[in-house]
Formats: C-alpha cells, structure tokens, sequence
C-alpha cells in the first residue's frame, strides 16, 4: 500500500540555530571463528515478537516497528 505526502515546505534556519548527531556504535566485525552470540539474536536481550502465520505482511511490519524488533518468527501451522 503506498502512502504520498505533501513534502513540508523550506524555511530558514535561525542564526544560532544547530543540530545534533547522536553517537552510533557500530557492531563488533565478525569472523568465521567468531562465537555464535555474536552473529545470532540472543532472545535473552532481544524481546521475542511472534506473528500469526496468516498475518499480512503491512500486519507484520507494523507489529515489528511497535516493538522495534528486527526479527519476528512465524508461529503456528499452515493447513493446505
């Protein structure tokens, strides 16, 4: 489903006005020898999310976006 928006119009910015960047850490690099924990998602940190095998994609994705999950499993059985 696309969304269009109306751009937001330009204005100035005020003499003493200025912005911010938050820090970003990176990840640790990994190699082939690098433990598991450093690769995978440690769902002792990580909250589990856990979607309805039925559920729509735009359904999933908002669920993921509400939880700030970067991962959600699908749980349950198809029957054909």
């Amino acid at each position: 489903m696309m969304k269009y928006f109306t751009p937001l119009p330009i204005s100035a910015l005020a003499a003493r006005a200025c912005f911010r960047r938050p820090a970003q850490t990176l990840p640790v690099p990994v190699a082939l020898d690098s433990p598991a924990v450093n690769t995978m998602t440690d769902f002792k940190r990580v909250p589990r999310v856990t979607i309805d095998p039925q559920a729509a994609i735009d359904d999933a994705n908002r669920k993921m976006i509400e939880s700030r999950a970067r991962y959600a499993a699908r749980i349950g059985f198809l029957v054909s």
